[in-house]
């Protein structure tokens, strides 16, 4: 197994980890004796998902190098966790009945969101670092600004929520117009994964089996959900919470494979690689990695080929471009006449 698969399983380890003491969490506050113990374990489990979806996001925000995909991503992700932290408000400290309403209301759009944002980034696979999607994409937006509507005016006709989980409430009761936001959810992720498959390509087989599990699992809960399983009710009560783990799940499944491209198997390709003088470096031009046979760079020439392309020892040119995070400096034996560099430069 590689250095970048162990990493990649430990970290499902460490998620599935916390993702069994949230629930453990969730399951004991059903059964606390005190409202206080059973509100803290509540909000434990809350705190626990938020955590693991804000730091996916910032996660997303330095890896994914295809702007357009980057800028979905870091949406949804901050989306979900406006979701799940502005549940928890309503629940725990929100006292005032109408604004708890419009809160959760907000809430259910932001729930929308999610999957819009899903659809919309497999658009983008497979596409260049400064592709930007065409306008005509963004009409799938309409459906999704429409059945927010209808959930925002739920108290004009009563369709979507017939009991909101505010005070005195412990979950809400849904209408028929509930599936509609559920069958928005279900058919936006299933697209991305089947728009996602067919724009990746011939797969090697096997490698990508297990890739739809996450929207599969995602799928199987939301029936069981609707149909009103007790345990599901009792133990994974949070729609919202399931929707954007399975979410996260399969975008950052997508982001392992390479169908979404990234920068975070760099310093391996770049250990990996000979022949070739590549540096990657902070904002601070402190290097994070670099290749077998990189050249000497000093602080100074990486500086001044930050500006435009420098000739440097041994009659190579400094070249540069910026990454997320840093910079990359590479040397090659091309020529710049009109440019020129003292041997060895002095650090600036």
């Amino acid at each position: 197994m590689s250095k970048s698969n162990r990493a990649f399983v430990a970290r499902c380890f460490a998620v599935a980890g916390l993702i069994i003491v949230a629930v453990f969490c969730r399951g004991v506050a059903r059964g606390a004796g005190s409202d206080f113990l059973a509100e803290f374990l509540k909000f434990v489990s809350t705190f626990i998902y938020i955590g693991m979806l804000t730091a996916w996001g910032f996660s997303v925000a330095r890896r994914v190098v295809q702007k357009q995909t980057r800028r979905l991503l870091t949406f949804a992700a901050v989306a979900g966790v406006f979701l799940l932290a502005a549940t928890e408000f309503v629940s725990l400290f929100l006292l005032n009945v109408t604004a708890a309403k419009i809160l959760f209301y907000l809430c259910c759009a932001a729930a929308l969101a999610v999957p819009t944002a899903a659809l919309l980034t497999a658009f983008c696979v497979g596409k260049p670092d400064g592709y930007r999607l065409p306008k005509s994409a963004y009409l799938i937006c309409i459906p999704a600004a429409l059945i927010a509507a209808f959930v925002a005016t739920n108290d004009l006709h009563g369709l979507v929520f017939t009991e909101l989980p505010l005070r005195g409430a412990d979950e809400a009761a849904y209408g028929a117009g509930f599936y509609a936001v559920a069958g928005w959810a279900a058919v936006c992720m299933l697209a991305a994964l089947i728009i996602t498959l067919v724009k990746s390509g011939k797969r090697k087989k096997g490698k990508y089996l297990w890739l739809p599990l996450p929207v599969a699992i995602s799928a199987t809960y939301i029936i069981l959900y609707a149909i009103g399983a007790p345990f599901l009710r009792g133990n994974f009560a949070d729609a919202a919470m399931f929707l954007c783990l399975a979410f996260a799940a399969f975008f950052e499944s997508c982001l392992h494979y390479g169908m979404i491209r990234s920068n975070a198997l760099y310093g391996d390709m770049l250990r990996a690689a000979q022949d070739i003088s590549v540096r990657l470096v902070d904002v601070n031009y402190e290097e994070l990695c670099a290749s077998v046979d990189v050249d000497p760079m000093s602080r100074g020439e990486m500086m001044t080929a930050f500006e435009r392309p420098v000739r440097v020892r041994g009659g190579k040119t400094l070249y540069s471009a910026p990454v997320g995070g840093g910079y990359a400096f590479w040397t090659e034996d091309a020529k710049t006449p009109d440019v020129s560099f003292e041997e060895g430069g002095a650090d600036r």
